[in-house]
């Protein structure tokens, strides 16, 4: 009683911490009133159905998960959750992260045919976060989610498919791996919660990585299963195959992750095989389906490097970093020396960042910094039900299965903790392993009984409900009440623009405290046929010599004000001579 006492103690403390300590958790502030009282009352209507008419009718839904049906089940689940804010908003979500608009870019790139893209002419008005101008222009990330987007775009159109599309095969992914851990009846339901909090958490933005690493997790956990029990399964090459597919999933989205879990759940494996002395069955039958996805996906990257880097065997994530990073990617590396910035804005933001790198280190700032950290761990992968396994840490401790998973998890966890940065789709790859634990927990949980009463049971219908009314309310409401306003006013912009003429060149210049994270210079991949180019405004000769380079188009500068004055910038007819725009603005815009 003492171990789950105290391990619900410090779970609650610290979630009370990254709730109230970081301003970035103030959603969950906003909606939890209203997801409490709905999720108790869920509650208690699903205790006051008998349980052998609830047995009965859930033993009816449950005949019908199977092959290919629960395909069919997991897409229009996935869909109904992934749309419902897009049918609300009335228009895809819209990139606002610095990452997003890199990964468009790169998914613009393949969609044209090519690896990357010939330096533009006049390219340092293009220079922005995450992208590389110079020597070539693209996207400075592996090209995982720049594929999949452009499978979308390819497709109809819209890249925002190409994130639905890996949502519905992360979904599979999971079905497919629950399936193998979990009897059916649960693994039914713990799926259908899986997908609700994967697209509630990546179901609204471009960071593709998470359902991608996500799916990649729950491939290799699968096979785990079925190589734990290698005496009554035979390997197939398919096994090969789909592990392969895995690792090159990983290495596209998340790197250094998806090594680390990859490493743990090889050598988890291997002691699977040794124990069973089937090492010699197992490597010829799985190496050849490994290699069948693993030589051209190393080849597609040598092909990748080499075009964007010139040499084969750097990455453009470094290339990337020698030209612009201060901080580095370990929180255990020193500061970079400050390279020569061309504007003002990106040196204003690569030095935040130094910042927030130093912050790390404070012996003020550490509880603050461990709160927040946390608070992307239980916000985002489970809410509430990361309470379950806290009720039953004994008996999962108990398990030799249940005990494995919960120590991939946190040890995956503390290990990342090295990384710069921290995001959610950078847990993504164990998430997966955590989420069988929660299942065992709720099974286990849900049997405690005290006085005749079904305390475990209610527990459980609690905390389901309650992290599902979140979920709800969260897709709902965010559509109309967290719409990031800059990105509303470039499409303004662009609507003005376009209703006066075909081609324009805006020149963009910032106020000296603009918002880094609000970047309007982003473009396609062909930046010559764009309708509008978006470019950073330099000085007289550098504007003189890019309005010569792009011919034919109406020019504009895009003048914006310090914080608090009205209107927010001005749309402006370029003039070369004299230095300054016209002092009769065409357009104002709030």
């Amino acid at each position: 009683m003492f171990i789950r006492i105290l391990a619900l103690t410090i779970t609650l403390i610290m979630m009370a911490l990254s709730v109230m300590m970081v301003s970035n958790n103030a959603r969950f502030l906003f909606f939890i009133p209203f997801a409490l009282p709905m999720g108790l009352l869920l509650s208690l209507m699903w205790l006051s159905i008998p349980n052998s008419k609830l047995n009965l009718n859930w033993n009816r839904l449950v005949s019908y998960w199977r092959f290919p049906r629960s395909l069919v089940i997991v897409t229009g689940w996935t869909l109904l959750w992934s749309l419902l804010p897009v049918y609300l908003a009335g228009h895809f979500p819209r990139p606002t992260g610095h990452d997003e608009f890199s990964y468009l870019l790169g998914a613009d790139t393949f969609v044209h045919g090519r690896l990357t893209n010939s330096a533009p002419a006049g390219w340092e008005h293009f220079e922005s976060f995450h992208i590389t101008a110079s020597p070539t222009y693209q996207s400075k990330y592996q090209p995982g989610m720049a594929l999949m987007l452009a499978l979308g775009q390819w497709l109809t159109n819209e890249p925002f498919v190409g994130v639905i599309i890996a949502l519905v095969l992360a979904g599979y992914a999971l079905a497919w791996m629950l399936a193998l851990w979990l009897p059916r009846r649960w693994a039914l339901p713990m799926t259908l919660l899986a997908i609700i909090i994967m697209v509630d958490v990546w179901g609204d933005n471009y960071f593709i990585a998470g359902p991608l690493a996500t799916m990649a997790g729950a491939v290799q956990l699968g096979l785990l299963r079925r190589f734990m029990s290698a005496r009554q399964y035979s390997f197939k090459w398919v096994d090969g195959f789909l592990w392969g597919l895995s690792l090159v999933a990983l290495a596209w989205t998340r790197p250094f992750e998806g090594l680390l879990f990859s490493m743990l759940m090889a050598g988890a494996m291997l002691v699977c095989v040794l124990q069973q002395k089937q090492l010699g069955r197992w490597l010829i039958r799985i190496l050849p389906g490994m290699m069948l996805t693993l030589l051209p996906a190393i080849w597609f990257q040598v092909q990748y490097n080499q075009a964007l880097t010139g040499s084969m065997t750097k990455f453009p994530y470094f290339l990337h970093d020698q030209q612009y990073f201060i901080s580095p990617p370990f929180l255990f590396q020193s500061l970079l020396p400050e390279p020569v910035y061309r504007h003002e804005t990106i040196k204003q933001f690569h030095r935040e960042m130094a910042i927030v790198h130093q912050q790390y280190w404070s012996p003020d700032l550490l509880l603050s910094l461990i709160s927040f950290r946390f608070g992307i761990a239980w916000i985002h992968f489970g809410l509430l039900l990361w309470l379950i396994p806290m009720f039953v840490l004994p008996e999962i401790w108990a398990r030799r299965d249940a005990r494995w998973l919960l120590l991939l998890w946190v040890v995956f966890l503390a290990i990342i903790q090295v990384v710069a940065w921290f995001l959610p789709h950078y847990a993504a790859p164990a998430w997966p392993a955590w989420w069988i634990v929660v299942a065992i927990s709720i099974r286990l949980l849900r049997r405690w009984t005290w006085k005749g009463k079904q305390v475990g049971r209610f527990i459980v219908c609690l905390c389901v409900a309650t992290t599902g009314s979140y979920v709800l309310l969260e897709r709902m409401v965010i559509p109309s009440l967290f719409d990031f306003a800059w990105t509303k006013h470039k499409v303004q912009v662009a609507s003005e623009l376009l209703a006066l003429g075909p081609r324009h060149l805006v020149l963009v210049q910032y106020a000296a405290d603009h918002n880094t994270g609000e970047e309007w210079v982003y473009n396609g991949a062909d930046i010559a046929e764009e309708p509008i180019i978006w470019a950073r405004s330099m000085d007289q000769e550098h504007n003189r010599e890019l309005i010569k380079n792009y011919p034919d188009r109406a020019v504009w500068l895009l003048k914006f004000k310090t914080k608090n004055q009205e209107p927010l910038y001005e749309l402006l007819p370029y003039v070369l001579e004299p230095d300054h725009a016209s002092p009769s603005p065409r357009k104002q815009a709030q």
